[in-house]
């Protein structure tokens, strides 16, 4: 559906139900994306942003929420996360820049 959604060659490799599954994951897969619901359980995005990014720190993380919880997005987006979207909007935009910026630049760190 990811890859749909972008017009771009997206797998999903893995789907989590909390935030320690993500993290897990993460771990396993490596994978070039993540998106994270910031209310999901066990700690939601708090948890599982700054732990996907230490077991995969390329991994670019776009947070989704249909909560307006901005000091909490601003905390994720200073943590690492790339992108938010609000969960209810169309995300082809926001994620195909985000994403796509993300993956030029993350080979020259």
């Amino acid at each position: 559906m990811l890859a749909a959604t972008l017009g771009r060659e997206f797998e999903i490799v893995a789907e989590a139900t909390d935030a320690v599954e993500a993290i897990a994951l993460a771990r396993k897969h490596r994978p070039d994306a993540a998106l994270v619901d910031l209310n999901m359980p066990e700690g939601g995005g708090r948890v599982a942003v700054p732990g996907i990014l230490a077991a995969s720190p390329k991994t670019a993380i776009v947070v989704i929420s249909s909560d307006d919880e901005d000091s909490i997005v601003r905390e994720l987006m200073i943590g690492g996360a790339i992108a938010y979207v609000r969960k209810g909007t169309d995300p082809r935009e926001t994620l195909n820049r985000a994403i796509v910026a993300h993956k030029d630049t993350r080979y020259n760190l």
